[in-house]
């Protein structure tokens, strides 16, 4: 995965439990096969309230929904 273009290297499935890895997918989540927009663009869209968040918020959300940590899933190399 191209994390510098940003381009997703996991996501969790908050509202279900799922998540993907370019490895595995899990629940029904798959990872984008676009580029995500900067969130000032993302923003631009009414419906949506993007911010940004640190590691460690991410890192306990994931946690709470997953149940395990971010360290867990596979990546390839």
């Amino acid at each position: 995965m191209r994390i510098g273009r940003r381009f997703g290297k996991s996501k969790s499935g908050l509202a279900r439990v799922g998540y993907a890895s370019n490895v595995e997918e899990v629940g029904g989540t798959r990872l984008a096969e676009l580029p995500v927009p900067p969130l000032n663009e993302i923003n631009l869209d009414p419906q949506f309230q993007a911010e940004a968040i640190t590691k460690a918020d991410f890192e306990k959300c994931w946690i709470d929904a997953i149940g395990k940590e971010v360290s867990a899933v596979r990546f390839a190399p």
